[in-house]
């Protein structure tokens, strides 16, 4: 989880220093620096396999899945709430008080991380790598075939018919988000060109769309 923490940190600062000097930095520098670090260190999406991931180690299968429910429960709770100040925020603070308080808060997330929160213990599969050195990190962390691997789950025969089942989540996962996702990276300029909506508005329609969807 530091590693994506980190690299959320560094996406925010990114903004920031972007914001500072905005005449000064191209346009393809601050995209590079964005997927660069959303590629290496992961973007929220990692965060929440990693939170997910940690919840499971450290919970007994009696309190697992109502663990898992208010775990899901926080973050889809604070998607209206973000998404009906963001515009205010937005249109009052600029982009200041956007990126400084997401810094903030990155930092305060980050220091209760590293001495609050502690990794579960280690299997032999993960003491096998100790004194190896940088080099054979890197070769680990790069490790291409790994790709292989999870190509090969997918299609690996099973019992009780698991791969289908595999297959359907993926199908409906893609189907599901895909559209939502392909919506939310131009509905902002969309609306704006054919409702001049400004921030404030688009923030509000976003809060009520998000409340219908979820009812």
């Amino acid at each position: 989880m530091l590693a994506c923490l980190s690299g959320e940190i560094g996406l925010t600062l990114n903004n920031l220093i972007n914001v500072i000097f905005f005449n000064q930095i191209r346009l393809e520098i601050y995209l590079f620096v964005n997927v660069f670090s959303v590629g290496i260190f992961g973007g929220s999406g990692v965060m929440f396999l990693a939170i997910l991931n940690y919840m499971c180690d450290i919970t007994t299968s009696e309190n697992r899945t109502h663990r898992m429910g208010f775990v899901n429960l926080s973050t889809f709770a604070s998607m209206p709430l973000a998404l009906s100040v963001s515009g205010i925020i937005l249109s009052y603070g600029g982009y200041y008080a956007i990126f400084i308080p997401a810094l903030v808060l990155h930092l305060i997330n980050l220091f209760y991380l590293i001495f609050y929160i502690f990794d579960t213990a280690r299997t032999e599969e993960h003491k096998k790598h100790d004194g190896k050195g940088v080099i054979h990190f890197l070769r680990t962390f790069f490790n291409f075939g790994t790709v292989k691997e999870i190509f090969a789950i997918v299609w690996k025969k099973t019992e009780n018919n698991r791969r289908k089942t595999l297959l359907i989540l993926i199908g409906t996962i893609t189907f599901v988000y895909g559209p939502f996702i392909g919506e939310m990276t131009t509905l902002y300029m969309a609306t704006r060109y054919r409702f001049n909506w400004d921030e404030v508005q688009f923030s509000l329609f976003q809060t009520y769309n998000f409340l219908i969807s979820v009812t």
